[in-house]
């Protein structure tokens, strides 16, 4: 029992966000490891299709890397914690669909760095946690962050800047962050729990065994 436990705990520490991270971190620290991981249009439909997950690990400055960094942390550290298959998921499929999806909704983007669609669908995850708790009050905060995180999408759009990150080499691209958060409020509000595994459902059908006390006492007819 205490060995299960155990691994229960393990298995739910944000060991993917962590990881992830320490990658963004090496690609930045190597100027032409992160020339080959950026998510480069002709190079990808050249056949360089690893560039459809490497694109987010790479970033345009150390500011851009550290903004990204700060929230992904944060959001990826609290939905991998809350349920560790659905955030693997999403993020395991949804960044390369998110990079196939700029491909072909934007094809004037030639050039895609950052771990900020990532993180909109961690925020999109936490924003369906939240709803999902059914709690009036977790439900008003789901709304509040999604109308601020969309009213940020828009405020790029319009501005052509980024508002964490004042620089102008850092191009903005409001549509990753809006299919991102997207993909994450979509998998976290529709996508199954997992199964129960055997032995938790054998645990929940054992029946209960009765006490010394409820064993001695003598029957009533």
């Amino acid at each position: 029992m205490v060995a299960q436990t155990a691994d229960s705990r393990v298995k739910r520490l944000p060991w993917c966000t962590v990881s992830i991270a320490l990658l963004a971190l090496m690609v930045q620290g190597d100027g032409q490891l992160a020339a080959l991981a950026t998510l480069d249009r002709e190079a990808t439909l050249s056949g360089e299709w690893w560039r459809l997950a490497s694109g987010h690990l790479a970033h345009w400055s150390a500011a851009h890397l550290g903004w990204d960094m700060f929230g992904w942390l944060i959001a990826g550290s609290l939905c991998e914690c809350r349920g560790p298959r659905r955030f693997r998921l999403a993020i395991g499929i949804g960044g390369p669909a998110l990079s196939i999806a700029l491909l072909l909704l934007q094809p004037e983007l030639q050039l895609y760095r950052g771990l900020s669609g990532l993180l909109a669908i961690g925020l999109g995850l936490w924003t369906a946690c939240w709803w999902r708790e059914g709690d009036p009050v977790l439900r008003t905060l789901a709304v509040v962050l999604g109308l601020v995180f969309i009213t940020k999408i828009v405020v790029e759009q319009f501005s052509g800047a980024c508002l964490m990150v004042s620089a102008s080499t850092i191009p903005p691209v409001p549509l990753a962050h809006l299919l991102g958060y997207g993909i994450g409020l979509g998998t976290g509000l529709f996508a199954r729990q997992p199964a129960r595994t055997a032995h938790q459902h054998s645990r929940r059908q054992e029946p209960k065994r009765p006490t010394a006390s409820a064993a001695s006492a003598p029957l009533l007819r």
